[in-house]
């Protein structure tokens, strides 16, 4: 039987401001000496995200990044910026996973499990993310291809990446 090939499609200019956003983003918590998780200010729990307390800071400068980034990206509006950065900096891998009614593969190593706890800012920001699947785990990265797993599954498959003018397309074989 022939393996099934699934094909996502993105708009560039989406997929470069989530890569923007995410890259000043980066740049902002390394002044600071700190990593993505510091600016994380709501959990998501059963009943939707719950505030965590003296976050101040955090919301100024994920302001700052949208603000920024929105000045580049004049078709989304300041408000999608902010929610989009707000988005990736409080949804983990694993809270993305139950949103799309799916569960993670009972037999992951501690590395897979520990990826499944990480923003989903982080795989943007390492430009292995595909859209819409970020609990697919890469395991060996080239340029245009990786391969990765589907840590819902634990199926190995490999990842083609391709541009048109419009479009990034990710062949998943």
């Amino acid at each position: 039987m022939p393996k099934q090939i699934l094909l996502v499609k993105e708009k560039i200019d989406y997929l470069e401001l989530l890569k923007e956003l995410a890259s000043e983003a980066h740049k902002a918590v390394q002044l600071l000496g700190k990593d993505f998780a510091w600016l994380q200010f709501a959990r998501k729990g059963i009943n939707g995200y719950t505030f965590i307390e003296n976050r101040e800071r955090q919301f100024q400068i994920l302001e700052k990044v949208a603000f920024k980034t929105s000045k580049n990206y004049q078709s989304y509006p300041l408000g999608v910026n902010i929610d989009l950065l707000s988005y990736l900096v409080n949804t983990t891998i694993r809270d993305e996973i139950f949103t799309h009614a799916l569960k993670p593969h009972p037999q992951l190593n501690a590395v897979e499990k520990e990826y499944l706890n990480k923003q989903l800012i982080v795989p943007i920001h390492e430009n292995y993310f595909i859209p819409r699947h970020p609990w697919f785990f890469t395991t060996e990265f080239t340029k245009q291809s990786w391969r990765a797993k589907d840590l819902t599954t634990g199926q190995l498959f490999k990842v083609k990446h391709s541009r048109d003018q419009n479009h990034d397309f990710y062949e998943i074989f």
